[in-house]
């Protein structure tokens, strides 16, 4: 699911490549969707959320918990510049 977003958020010019940011655990992944589409990708949700304003989780139902786990502490809200969360 978050492969299809990226695309169509890069085909819809609703984000320039430079603007998306994507996590996932595989690096062979990462390097994959970091080459198909010139995005930055990085190993950890974290690093992401340190520079992102909105994230949106492209991830399974099961694994929801962790992922909102694994963001703790750079998601705050009502602080100024912590990132919006939205899932998918």
């Amino acid at each position: 699911m978050a492969e299809a977003l990226i695309k169509g958020l890069l085909q819809a010019s609703v984000f320039p490549a430079s603007r998306i940011t994507a996590s996932d655990i595989d690096a062979t992944r990462r390097r994959l969707i970091g080459a198909t589409y010139g995005i930055t990708v990085e190993a950890e949700n974290q690093e992401v959320a340190a520079k992102s304003d909105i994230l949106l989780l492209a991830v399974k139902p099961q694994v929801m918990g962790e992922a909102l786990m694994s963001l703790q502490g750079a998601v705050t809200a009502g602080r100024t510049g912590s990132p919006r969360p939205v899932s998918a």
